[in-house]
């Protein structure tokens, strides 16, 4: 996988085709989810789910009219957990009430 990422930045640096190299990161990203996924660690569930202080972290609360509060509406980066134990928390925006 690292050989991937390598060959990703080899190439932006010889090609302006943009849509090539966001196709190779997404490749390479796939590749390291399953490899994390091979050893039993998976990413934390966010959108739409209630916020679990457990396994979030709340960065902002932001008023959204459609969202019930205390409802995840974003998330700023994703949180994994090793078979039961979080390794990084997800940090997340939470809806609050208006």
């Amino acid at each position: 996988m690292l050989d991937n990422v390598l060959r990703a930045i080899e190439a932006s640096e010889k090609t302006a085709d943009v849509e090539s190299l966001k196709s190779g990161f997404r490749m390479t990203a796939q590749q390291i989810e399953k490899l994390l996924e091979a050893h039993g660690c998976k990413t934390i569930e966010t959108d739409g789910q209630p916020f679990d202080p457990a396994v979030h972290d709340a960065i902002l609360q932001q008023a959204v009219p459609t969202a019930k509060p205390g409802t995840i509406v974003g998330t700023a980066s994703r949180g994994y957990r090793l078979h039961d134990r979080v390794v990084r928390p997800a940090q997340v925006i939470v809806a609050k009430e208006e």
